[in-house]
């Protein structure tokens, strides 16, 4: 009987110890995906940056050339009073 009871205790302790292994490795899975998915998560924000620093360079150009657009219609304007005041 006592014999027995030895068994049994062995066989769940090695239940025991086979269930430890196995969450040991789901715990280290899930870091590795952990890790993966936050070098997705950094990657993103990297990306992100980029964008929106060329986004602002783009509003910055878009600014100059309207900018540009101005000053070449003024011009337009100097140059067609200077016509006409020749006309005159």
């Amino acid at each position: 009987n006592y014999i027995s009871k030895i068994g049994h205790l062995s066989e769940l302790e090695s239940q025991y110890k086979v269930n430890i292994e196995n969450l040991e490795q789901m715990i280290t899975d899930l870091k590795e995906k952990e890790n993966f998915h936050q070098q997705e998560i950094d990657h993103l924000h990297q990306s992100i940056s980029v964008v929106s620093e060329q986004e602002n360079k783009y509003k910055m150009e878009i600014e100059n050339l309207e900018k540009a657009m101005i000053e070449l219609s003024e011009k337009e304007e100097q140059q067609k009073q200077v016509i006409e005041n020749f006309k005159h």
